[in-house]
């Protein structure tokens, strides 16, 4: 009978349709899909994506309340483990199907959704270490996966996570302002924000007070670490298309810090324009060697 009940809240726990922005907070800033990755393991990808994508509009949705959230998520997290099934969740039932095709495990997209569900219940983070755990959730798991659909080794997982986790925490710097006045996310670490003396209320500014550009730039240097330590992740991956792909997204990850350095996220969005993604992305293709 309690199992009965609990497919019942399952049921009733249908995702929004429609009117949310559509931003894959952890992905966004990979070349998702691209020329490079063809053949029988691209649908996979493209699956992974939008699960990501479905993800990302429950927890930013600000029309949905914490207790439905979680219970969607809990719905997600039953399709995906095969205890669950429901037309509704269509995203989480062909996630569940291209698992099971691939064989890859499905801890990745469990990993996921617990990031998400952290999402409904934290919104300060205390310190660095407490950032990079979130991360570890959140982004990780996307070159986790990616490693996984293409039987590569598990040892370069630290690589591949520096890489995910840079690209997290440079979207978080992106999206400081956006994420505090509509969501109540801070995701800069409260210690350094207490080191420089920054108020939250700086976040709704119009532009960086000097305290705050001190913040950024020290969370900057600290995702530079992360890049460095990502630097030879292309040359490990033994797919050489997967390997590009990497060489392709540490360029575009080291353009945006530069160019968070040296634009006011506050005052407007840091984005590359299609010359400079281009440029990164040759840049990147040309930095490695496909011989």
């Amino acid at each position: 009978m309690a199992q009965a009940d609990d497919n019942e809240k399952l049921k009733n726990a249908t995702p929004a349709k429609g009117g949310e922005k559509s931003l894959v907070r952890n992905v966004k800033s990979f070349p998702m899909a691209s020329f490079l990755i063809k053949g029988a393991l691209r649908p996979h990808m493209v699956t992974f994506f939008n699960f990501a994508r479905e993800l990302d509009d429950l927890s930013d949705n600000t029309d949905i309340m914490p207790d439905d959230k979680l219970a969607r998520l809990t719905a997600m997290t039953q399709v995906l483990e095969g205890k669950f099934s429901d037309p509704d969740y269509d995203a989480s039932l062909r996630m569940a199907a291209s698992l099971k095709v691939t064989g890859v495990s499905e801890k990745h997209c469990l990993n996921m959704i617990d990031a998400a569900k952290q999402d409904v219940d934290k919104s300060r983070y205390e310190n660095w270490g407490e950032l990079i755990n979130y991360c570890e959730l959140s982004a990780a798991p996307i070159g986790r996966y990616l490693l996984d659909l293409y039987g590569d080794n598990k040892k370069i997982y630290p690589l591949a996570d520096a890489l995910c986790n840079a690209l997290q925490i440079i979207n978080h710097i992106q999206d400081c302002r956006e994420d505090y006045i509509n969501l109540d996310r801070v995701y800069l670490p409260q210690d350094i924000l207490n080191k420089h003396g920054v108020p939250l209320s700086d976040l709704e500014k119009d532009s960086c007070t000097p305290e705050l550009r001190a913040v950024l730039n020290q969370c900057l240097d600290m995702v530079d670490e992360l890049l460095e330590h990502a630097a030879t992740l292309p040359e490990e991956v033994a797919s050489k298309a997967l390997g590009v792909e990497a060489a392709v997204v540490l360029r575009v990850a080291k353009k945006l810090t530069k160019g968070l350095r040296k634009k006011d996220p506050l005052s407007g969005p840091v984005m590359l324009n299609r010359f400079q993604y281009m440029s990164a992305g040759f840049r990147g293709v040309f930095s490695f060697p496909l011989a």
